[in-house]
């Protein structure tokens, strides 16, 4: 994927991030994209488990593994009352009714989800996402300052794009790991192996990941990569960018 392609990718997600300044808390609804987002009370949770879900703003989701699909908010009630949700084809997304930021912990809520592992997961914002697996062919999208924690992953592929000063920390093993950071991202995977992997960096991000197989990385400006492991790695680079190859 070519850069430009990966900005068009995100700028919707960001877009829904930049959307929720412009409504309040009254009458109890919140659009996503045009479709209304509603209080956890009022949400239909029955029919099948998303297998994607999409946070946007400050608060905290944390999903577990489970065969059915459940949502709960915790939290001050000042801070549970604000959360609105949305269940359409197969993405759960989760933002607040308003645009308030977070002065101290209090001010967060916390969605905790139990559902099957999700196979991809979207934050625009400064929120965490922290879900315990991700299904095969996983996703991971981070648009803003927002982190996300995945610490056992076992999947045939994944997709990491970061937009902005992100964060991703991951464990495990995959086949194939494809990875996108434009501006100052950090992927922190030095306990996630990877046969293969191909990288694309703009900016001054910075990854670290473990691999035996090849690596194929795409540097623009001062970002850095490092790979753990016995690595095949080739680079090609404008700027003042670096791959490095740890061996052992």
């Amino acid at each position: 994927m070519r850069f430009d392609q990966f900005i068009k990718s995100v700028a919707p997600v960001i877009a829904m991030a930049v959307a929720s300044g412009a409504a309040g808390c009254e009458g109890g609804n919140f659009s996503f994209g045009g479709k209304d987002g509603v209080p956890l009370d009022e949400l239909d949770l029955f029919g099948d488990s998303p297998d994607t879900i999409m946070l946007a703003g400050p608060d905290i989701v944390r999903i577990s593994e489970g065969a059915g699909f459940t949502i709960a908010v915790e939290g001050e009630p000042e801070a549970r009352d604000r959360m609105r949700f949305l269940f359409e084809d197969g993405t759960l997304s989760v933002m607040r009714c308003d645009h308030s930021s977070v002065n101290s912990p209090s001010d967060q809520a916390t969605i905790s989800i139990i559902m099957p592992s999700p196979r991809k997961l979207v934050i625009a914002g400064a929120g965490e996402i922290h879900s315990d697996t991700l299904a095969d062919g996983a996703e991971i999208v981070i648009a803003g300052a927002g982190s996300v924690f995945t610490p056992d992953v076992e999947t045939a592929s994944l997709d990491v794009k970061l937009a902005g000063s992100g964060r991703y920390r991951a464990s495990g093993k995959v086949e194939r790991l494809d990875l996108t950071i434009a501006g100052s991202g950090r992927v922190k995977m030095g306990k996630l192996k990877a046969a293969r992997a191909k990288v694309k960096l703009a900016g001054a991000g910075s990854a670290v990941f473990a691999s035996d197989g090849k690596v194929d990385a795409s540097i623009l400006g001062s970002g850095s990569v490092v790979v753990r492991g016995g690595a095949t790695c080739t680079v090609k680079g404008f700027g003042s960018g670096t791959l490095t190859c740890e061996r052992g």
